[in-house]
């Protein structure tokens, strides 16, 4: 989860470097450009936050907290009436001992079954003890990847596109995005992308496309009775 933050933290740092680019062009500022990278931050900062919150359930409510005590903080510099600065100072010290406590709470213990699930189902579809298995993104809306493993190199398939755009699930854009990642059509109703390399090289290149496609595309929310693995060996 770590690195998949810091990568993202990375993107968001390029978009910001590439919107403060185009709004000091020497010919005047890129408008039109600088709100389609702003798009783009929009989108990775919503992906850092549901991250951060997957790490740490807490973390919003601790955020909110951070926020509240500097506009405290900043008040109590501004303030010249000793009665608003002793209230100032006690709702810092009130919100403060409140941050310690969400501190203190401990994370929920996953099982390292829970835990490394998916990564350790991946890493056997990459040394073929896997042949193929499904992960199911939304059972009920039937939007699953399925994957599989031959000698030759190994396939992410995403079927149902016709049914998908219809129930309005997926959409243009989005496959879009499939096709960027290197996604290809194959017939009227599927997507496919066949990935080879060493085992690390394979592995790295599922890992990157899962993540783009579950917090890009599927716009991840918390659902696990709707997410799982359905195992075809």
């Amino acid at each position: 989860m770590a690195i998949t933050i810091a990568l993202y933290k990375e993107e968001k740092s390029r978009l910001e470097v590439l919107i403060n680019e185009c709004m000091n062009e020497f010919e005047g500022p890129d408008y039109l450009l600088a709100n389609y990278h702003q798009s783009g931050l929009f989108q990775v900062n919503r992906v850092i936050q549901i991250l951060n919150n997957l790490e740490d359930e807490w973390y919003d409510e601790k955020q909110s907290k951070l926020e509240y005590i500097e506009r405290l903080k900043n008040e109590l510099e501004k303030s010249k009436a000793e009665y608003s600065k002793s209230w100032l100072k006690e709702r810092i010290e009130e919100e403060n001992n409140g941050l310690k406590r969400l501190n203190a709470k401990e994370k929920p213990i996953r099982s390292a079954d829970e835990e490394n699930l998916l990564d350790n189902t991946l890493i056997d579809l990459v040394n073929r003890k896997v042949k193929k298995f499904k992960l199911i993104y939304n059972n009920s809306k039937n939007l699953f990847l399925e994957f599989r493993a031959s000698k030759r190199d190994v396939r992410i398939i995403l079927p149902n596109i016709k049914q998908h755009i219809k129930n309005h699930i997926l959409h243009d854009s989005d496959l879009d995005i499939f096709r960027i990642l290197g996604f290809y059509p194959v017939g009227e109703d599927k997507l496919v992308i066949i990935l080879s390399g060493s085992f690390e090289e394979t592995l790295m290149k599922i890992k990157t496309i899962l993540i783009k496609i579950v917090f890009d595309i599927f716009c991840y929310y918390k659902d696990s009775n709707q997410s799982f693995i359905e195992f075809d060996y």
